[in-house]
């Protein structure tokens, strides 16, 4: 009778886990690989560089230059290395403006509290400023080579030429003239890596890496004569 009863019990007990097991492996299987390649993998874009706008004689009237993105890695960081952290690279990027530094401060606190891997702290940096971040040696950040709108004749041919600027989705897009009106050719088309991280978010060195080629935008020739083109506007 006793020995009935535990084979019962044993026989339930058995048919209790392999019930889990199937709920697991096979009715959450697509869900929960979902979960795990979320956590385990990081998707980058690779931001195209924008074609230029050049004269006639082939002068860029707008042009793109390489800026840097700080990121940080919050996960790689104790409370009071954060908090060092943001005092420090908010009385550096402030340049003495005390109540922009308690601004960029508060700011910098507050992605860096986020149970993320990676945070965006600051989207364009000069080569100089990305220099002088670099050489303190700080602890959970890095940079990433991006770029910038450029127009090394100023406000030459501006109302020709429009402007970039950022769209809802916080990408560079061109407005009005023909920054806007040829910014489908002009934009690119960017790159997307796929790249497996370790329990910290550090990349992987003989990780799993995939994704595709970025295609930077075509430089656009048109007939503007600078000579002209001054003479014109003064």
């Amino acid at each position: 009778m006793r020995i009935g009863f535990i084979k019962i019990l044993f026989l339930l007990l058995l048919f209790g886990i392999m019930t889990r097991l199937f709920y697991w492996q096979v009715v959450r299987a697509d869900e929960l690989k979902a979960m795990v390649e979320g956590q385990h993998f990081e998707n980058l874009q690779i931001p195209a560089t924008r074609g230029d706008i050049k004269t006639s004689d082939g002068f860029s009237l707008a042009t793109s230059r390489p800026n840097f993105l700080l990121y940080a890695l919050p996960k790689t960081l104790t409370e009071q290395e954060k908090k060092d952290l943001a005092t420090i690279l908010a009385k550096l990027l402030s340049l003495g403006e005390k109540e922009y530094e308690e601004i960029l401060k508060k700011e910098f606190s507050e992605k860096l509290s986020q149970n993320l891997y990676w945070v965006s702290l600051v989207k364009s940096l000069n080569f100089n400023m990305k220099n002088k971040i670099n050489s303190l040696k700080l602890k959970g950040i890095g940079f990433s080579e991006t770029s910038s709108r450029f127009y090394p004749e100023g406000s030459s041919s501006a109302q020709l030429l429009g402007f970039v600027g950022s769209n809802q989705r916080g990408d560079d897009a061109g407005y009005f003239g023909l920054e806007g009106f040829y910014n489908g050719e002009l934009k690119g088309v960017a790159g997307n890596i796929r790249q497996e991280r370790d329990a910290l978010g550090l990349p992987i060195i003989f990780g799993q890496l995939l994704g595709t080629f970025k295609k930077d935008g075509k430089s656009l020739q048109t007939n503007i004569d600078r000579s002209v083109q001054f003479i014109v506007e003064q």
